[in-house]
């Protein structure tokens, strides 16, 4: 649906000068911006091909064309990291995410990560649910509660890749993960068949 709006909406990419994406629109997260496109087709800021070449202030374009330019800002992407601990215990040797529901260490039920995501949606919802499954698990170790060691069981199994949205392989989407089967797992994991969490007394 959105790939329909936005061709009737805003065209082409080449009708502003942009570079048509080498993926489908919804592969990658995608700019909401309505003043890009204006300003390009207004001639307010100009688009160019990627740098091949810097020669002091001067800098040259794959289309041969070079600029001489008074600022050159390096927009290097992501490199994702938890400086305050061991990022083995986060991520595997791949730099994949090891966390069950992005938050519970496989092994460890002391280990805990809340908004490590970035969901294809509002995170504010999806973290404050974490929160709560956290909260209640902690509660359910405490008290030697029969759930506890049933979550122990589901969260050895680590990550789960099939919840991971189906965006271009990169950095910037190595925390990606699709909102409703996140949500829908978290609910199973609450409200499952076994016995309810306990709550506080």
């Amino acid at each position: 649906m959105y790939t329909i709006w936005h061709k009737l909406m805003v065209g082409s990419n080449a009708r502003y000068g942009l570079p048509e994406p080498e993926h489908r629109i919804m592969d990658t997260h995608p700019t909401m911006n309505t003043v890009l496109p204006q300003l390009a087709a207004h001639g307010r800021i100009g688009i160019k091909p990627e740098i091949t070449e810097l020669k002091g202030r001067m800098v040259r374009f794959a289309d041969g064309t070079e600029v001489e330019a008074d600022l050159l800002v390096y927009a290097t992407g992501y490199e994702i990291a938890l400086p305050l601990i061991d990022n083995d215990l986060v991520f595997d040797a791949d730099g994949r995410l090891r966390l069950y529901f992005n938050v519970f260490h496989p092994e460890l039920d002391d280990l805990f990560a809340i908004g490590l995501i970035q969901a294809n949606g509002s995170i504010w919802r999806l973290a404050e649910d974490q929160a709560k499954l956290v909260a209640s698990f902690l509660i359910a170790a405490a008290e030697g509660h029969e759930r506890a060691d049933w979550f122990r069981s589901l969260k050895a199994q680590g990550h789960d890749h099939s919840a991971q949205a189906p965006y271009v392989q990169s950095e910037r989407h190595r925390l990606g993960g699709q909102l409703l089967p996140l949500t829908a797992g978290r609910r199973a994991a609450c409200c499952g068949a076994s016995a309810r969490w306990p709550r506080p007394s």
